[in-house]
């Protein structure tokens, strides 16, 4: 879900993240193909961003349905971003890009896809969830807000879903530990973080989450986030313009 900024946002230094690049980022093999507001390309740049790696960046507008294109469809026939394309190498879905980049550029032993087989099981256990539940639950509250209401949905109770999926991301997965997975920051924390800021669309208000709003209070700080979720408040002023209009 989601659209395209009109600009070309670079990804910068991560110097003081978890990279293995130091200061400097490092231009990569591969296209990706995003649409800049979407969560799960989101989820994917700030991936990049902790890596220090830039591949080659290529935006579509889904509202213009360039992702329904004869070309794009042709890489990927679910016609979906984010997508990666390493010569003949074609993967789609976020939650499987992640950890083919940390793996391919950041090695088998980075933590942001950790090695030891519990601790990777935590991290697919998150992922898992935000596609099943948290995102799911965003999603489902977004999609008539932004493309019509055509089906008189009821946006109060889609609220109340969000809420409901959120309490269990706030009251387990945060409860004990600084990060989704644990101890330390993993794909899984930029993933969910990713589809949570999607609700600052519609200013929801998650004030009651308090580890949710500590969390993210504290995500926002990696030097990385906003150069990659700079299309997400492009896109809501749009909106806001939109509006007023």
């Amino acid at each position: 879900m989601g659209c395209n900024s009109s600009k070309q946002v670079q990804i910068q230094s991560t110097s003081g993240g978890p990279s293995n690049s130091g200061s400097s980022v490092k231009d990569v093999r591969g296209d990706l193909y995003v649409a800049w507001p979407s969560a799960p390309c989101r989820a994917v740049l700030m991936t990049c961003g902790a890596l220090g790696i830039k591949p080659n960046i290529k935006s579509l507008d889904l509202f213009k349905g360039e992702h329904k294109s004869a070309e794009f469809s042709a890489i990927n026939p679910m016609t979906t971003v984010p997508t990666y394309v390493d010569g003949n190498f074609k993967i789609w879905e976020s939650r499987a890009i992640m950890p083919y980049l940390v793996t391919m550029f950041g090695g088998p032993t980075h933590p942001l896809f950790p090695k030891d087989p519990k601790a990777r099981a935590r991290v697919d256990n998150v992922l898992n969830a935000d596609q099943s539940t948290f995102y799911h639950a965003i999603v489902e509250y977004a999609r008539p807000q932004l493309f019509g209401n055509k089906d008189n949905v009821d946006i109060d109770e889609k609220r109340e879903e969000v809420f409901k999926a959120l309490k269990v991301l706030d009251e387990y997965y945060l409860a004990e530990h600084p990060y989704v997975a644990g101890s330390q920051l993993t794909i899984a924390d930029l993933s969910v973080l990713a589809g949570v800021t999607f609700t600052e669309l519609f200013d929801l208000d998650l004030s009651q989450f308090k580890n949710i709003t500590t969390w993210v209070a504290k995500l926002k700080k990696l030097p990385y986030y906003d150069v990659c979720n700079k299309g997400l408040y492009e896109f809501k002023e749009q909106l806001k313009q939109k509006q007023q209009s």
